[in-house]
């Protein structure tokens, strides 16, 4: 048992505008329903060395380990929750997560 993530390849998507649908308008009258944001996927890995978790980056043959993981309780939400720091870009991801899934 893992009390953060457990090792393994994860696959993630991130959705780069807020996610909804619109409606389009074909040559012939009908509508349908399209979304109005793009899917970039990504892989990563989680190992865990001496009970220390690193998370990496896949990038084809690349591997890029994540400078920062920290992870806790939301006391708003009482969710376990987890964020990555990119030191070098000034960027984070974060999310919630339970078993094999994370939301974020």
């Amino acid at each position: 048992n893992y009390t953060v993530l457990p090792p393994g390849k994860w696959r993630g998507v991130l959705k780069l505008a807020e996610p909804g649908l619109i409606e389009s308008q074909t040559i012939t009258g009908e509508t349908t329903k399209l979304k109005d944001y793009f899917e970039l996927p990504f892989n990563m890995n989680v190992e865990y060395i001496n009970d220390s978790m690193h998370v990496y980056l896949l990038n084809g043959e690349e591997s890029i380990e994540i400078e920062n993981v920290n992870f806790g309780r939301d006391p708003k939400t009482a969710k376990d929750s987890i964020r990555f720091e990119f030191v070098a870009f000034d960027s984070y991801m974060e999310g919630y997560h339970e078993e094999n899934f994370i939301e974020g």
